[in-house]
């Protein structure tokens, strides 16, 4: 995967550090600062108000501010609490929390608002290729240990026949796992060092 990164920094390549404030978003910015000039990288926070703990916030400021790289916070127009309220309301007789089956926090609080904020600062520092990376491990969990380390974000990726618009032709979006690999005591040790 280093072969690949180095190749996607000499392509200029954005690489967008996806973090939560934990340690695993901690690791995943210290591997790639050590190989991805600052000025490629980029990172960002999706904040939860009422639903993160204190100091979470300027945990994952302290990660990009270490890095020398921008940072950016995101935050949904809706909380979680609104979500549940509003599906409460259109449906009393349905269950109103949702459930691991039905991620709609993850998409419309997190990965929504992240991803407009990356194609945004892209579009506005003329990156035409984004390394999308998120702090996942493959021990966490069975869903997660199948998930590639690398893969091509169709839907974000525009060609040549795709037009949006306000957004330049020809883009290239890959999402990149660059912890998937390591164990909770190394995501630690790779901190310590």
């Amino acid at each position: 995967s280093e072969d690949v990164v180095r190749a996607l920094v000499r392509a200029g390549a954005l690489f967008v550090v996806n973090d939560s404030g934990g340690k695993d978003s901690q690791a995943q910015g210290i591997l790639l600062a050590r190989v991805v000039p600052a000025p490629q990288l980029l990172f960002l926070h999706a904040t939860l108000p009422g639903a993160e703990w204190p100091g979470t916030l300027e945990q994952a400021e302290s990660h990009a501010r270490r890095a020398g790289a921008p940072f950016q916070v995101v935050q949904a127009k809706k909380t979680f609490l609104d979500m549940v309220d509003g599906r409460f309301r259109d449906r009393p007789q349905a269950p109103s929390w949702p459930s691991a089956a039905y991620r709609q926090c993850t998409s419309d609080l997190k990965r929504g608002p992240l991803q407009a904020a990356i194609g945004a600062y892209a579009e506005a520092h003329g990156f035409r290729i984004i390394v999308d990376s998120a702090g996942l491990r493959a021990q966490e969990s069975s869903l997660r240990s199948h998930q590639p380390v690398w893969g091509l974000d169709e839907e974000r990726t525009l060609d040549d026949r795709t037009f949006k618009a306000g957004v330049r032709k020809g883009r290239l979006w890959v999402r990149y796992l660059p912890i998937h690999h390591l164990s909770r005591r190394e995501v630690f040790e790779v901190i310590a060092a």
